[in-house]
Order: structure tokens, then C-alpha cells, then sequence
């Protein structure tokens, strides 16, 4: 026999073990969400540094660093890509296979064509910039100290999922892959 009171008391009791079990729930939920969001960036991550390492790896294939004429210089500093920017269907395939004949200067455009349209794919809300830049070694920005001397930078972004921006801050704001494409000493 139970009397109002001590069932009432009982009831509290299971209700508050209810409620404390739910928020735990939830903060586990919210724990896998944020790891899945972790693994994920990481993934792109990853891929850009990949992309980026595929258009250095082009860049010194080429052998173009050493004597680099101006006109190839200019086409890779051209190389960019604004996030939602429409870079789909603008590369072309006149330069690839066995009958191809093109200058260096078609062959580096088709290349950095391709290449944007691949990085647009791979990552969301894809920033691209390629450029010389002799304080890329200091800071992470978008903006290049051109200089003739300087080394060709591939700097990357994406669109992140792990915070929400602050308010009025660019997603890409800075990139989060910049790599320094290193010139050969010696290589003819």
C-alpha cells in the first residue's frame, strides 16, 4: 500500500532520471555529430593538400621555374577560383592524347582548366589561389606580395562544416592549405 505522498516522491524520482538520461543522450548525439564533422574536414583536408601537390608536382614537371618565360609565369598566377564560380565545362580536351599539338602555353591553360574543374568538385565552396608570393612562409592570406623572385604558392580553402562563421566573416576567410612549389637548383 503506497501512500499520495511516497508514490508522488517516486514518480519525481523517475522522471528526473528520464530527464538526466535524455541530455545524456543528447550530449552523445551531439559528440558523434561533431566527431563525424571532424572526420569529414580531415577528408578535405587531405584532398586539398593532394590537389595541391598534383598542380606543384605539374609546375616542376614542367621545368618551367628555373627559366620560366613571362607569358607561363602570367597563366599559373591567373589560376583562380572563387567560391560558386562557374568552371564547369570550361576546360578542354584538344591537349591530351596522342595527337595533340599544342604550345607550352595551351598545354599549362588545359592543365590548370582541368585542375580547377576537379578542386571545384572535390571541394565545397572551393577558394583557389596561385601566385608568388614572398610572405607566404609568415602568414596565411589571400593577398600575394608579387615579386619576380618569389616562390609560386598554391594556397587552397574550402567550405568548413565544423563552425558556423561569425557574423559578416567570409567561410574562406584564410586558406587552409598553402603550399610553396620549390624550383630544382641545377635542373637544365
Amino acid at each position: 500500500m503506497c501512500l499520495n505522498h511516497q508514490c508522488a516522491f517516486s514518480l519525481l524520482e523517475v522522471l528526473v532520471a528520464a530527464a538526466i538520461s535524455a541530455i545524456g543522450v543528447l550530449g552523445a548525439m551531439a559528440l558523434q555529430l561533431a566527431a563525424l564533422r571532424s572526420v569529414q574536414d580531415s577528408a578535405y583536408h587531405s584532398l586539398a593538400v593532394a590537389l595541391a601537390s598534383e598542380m606543384a608536382d605539374h609546375m616542376q614537371a614542367s621545368q618551367i621555374l628555373q627559366q620560366m618565360p613571362p607569358d607561363l609565369a602570367a597563366i599559373y598566377t591567373d589560376v583562380r577560383l572563387e567560391p560558386d564560380s562557374a568552371v564547369r565545362g570550361q576546360a578542354s580536351n584538344h591537349c591530351y592524347g596522342l595527337a595533340a599539338h599544342c604550345s607550352a602555353a595551351e598545354f599549362v591553360r588545359a592543365f590548370s582548366a582541368h585542375w580547377l574543374e576537379h578542386v571545384d568538385t572535390t571541394l565545397p565552396g572551393a577558394r583557389v589561389v596561385i601566385c608568388r608570393d614572398a610572405a607566404a612562409d609568415t602568414s596565411a592570406r589571400w593577398n600575394c606580395q608579387d615579386q619576380v623572385d618569389a616562390p609560386f604558392v598554391i594556397k587552397l580553402a574550402w567550405q568548413r562544416k565544423l563552425a558556423l562563421p561569425a557574423a559578416g566573416a567570409a567561410a574562406t576567410s584564410t586558406p587552409e592549405v598553402v603550399v610553396a612549389v620549390l624550383s630544382y637548383a641545377g635542373v637544365p
